[in-house]
């Protein structure tokens, strides 16, 4: 079978792009039909590369990987037919990053609502669990330009902090449940971890006897996750988040009260142990 002309393979291939996202305008066509062959090898190259980062950083599900290749492969065509146009060369690196923007905000439209680590974690988690949270329309749009302008940021320095910027948007456009419903879904994962850890300790310290297993680790896992939940909703307020963190500690389980004697008590060995030890070297 021969191989298609790769005019014809952007024709099959663009089919069904996005009707918002414009291909190509009349120079870059011209620049195709006259460059065609020169371009068709370095061009797949650069779009499986452009793939293959995606995917090595991102879940990529069947469902959206055959757009998200798409717009890699329409992406690096057009940064390619850059290297014709009778430009300064300042002029085509702007022209490219401009470009890689343009098609990573419609690739991070597609990814993410399976991996919120790629824009603001719980409007990320918001969008995952849209239908759980029967999401309108036009708050589910609204978070989502959100999302994508949180994920360029990202992508521009990821150390970029904005999360009283993102909880101020989150309570303007979710109700209350649905914000507690994702900032939960955010920290159910490392407050399980949490847990866990705790009980492993209490485990290793022969502390179990008489303790339910499963209810003293359940109840650790509340209270990890209520105190994540409180540091995430007042963010940036330290006089709420400070009083509301003293109201939990309040009603600290005992099972917690427990671990954390396990820690000074150990702190408190050391010590002991340090002081012998110089006492010693005397």
């Amino acid at each position: 079978m021969k191989k298609l002309s790769l005019s014809i393979l952007l024709c099959v291939m663009c089919a069904d792009i996005l009707a918002q996202t414009a291909i190509f305008n009349d120079a870059e066509t011209a620049i195709i039909r006259t460059h065609e062959q020169e371009m068709k090898e370095p061009v797949s190259f650069l779009a499986d590369d452009a793939f293959a980062e995606i995917e090595s950083k991102c879940n990529v599900s069947p469902n959206v990987a055959g757009q998200v290749r798409m717009f890699c492969f329409i992406k690096e065509t057009r940064k390619y037919i850059c290297n014709y146009d009778s430009i300064t060369v300042a002029e085509r690196v702007t022209r490219k990053k401009e470009i890689e923007e343009q098609y990573m905000d419609s690739i991070s439209r597609l990814l993410i609502p399976l991996n919120p680590n790629i824009t603001g974690l719980v409007t990320g988690y918001a969008l995952m669990m849209s239908r759980h949270l029967n999401l309108m329309p036009e708050r589910h749009d609204s978070l989502m330009g959100y999302a994508i302008d949180y994920a360029r940021r990202l992508r521009q320095n990821p150390c970029t902090y904005f999360a009283r910027e993102e909880m101020d948007k989150l309570r303007r456009t979710l109700d209350d449940e649905q914000l507690k419903s994702a900032i939960n879904a955010k920290n159910t994962t490392p407050a399980r971890n949490r847990a866990t850890a705790l009980w492993q300790a209490v485990v290793n310290a022969h502390l179990e006897e008489g303790l339910d297993s499963t209810q003293q680790v359940r109840r650790a896992f509340l209270y990890y996750r209520n105190e994540m939940y409180i540091r995430d909703y007042f963010v940036e307020q330290q006089e709420l988040l400070q009083a509301n963190l003293n109201d939990l500690y309040m009603h600290k389980p005992k099972i917690i009260k427990m671990y954390e004697g396990i820690g000074t008590k150990e702190a408190v060995i050391k010590r002991h142990e340090k002081k012998v030890g110089m006492e010693f070297a005397w």
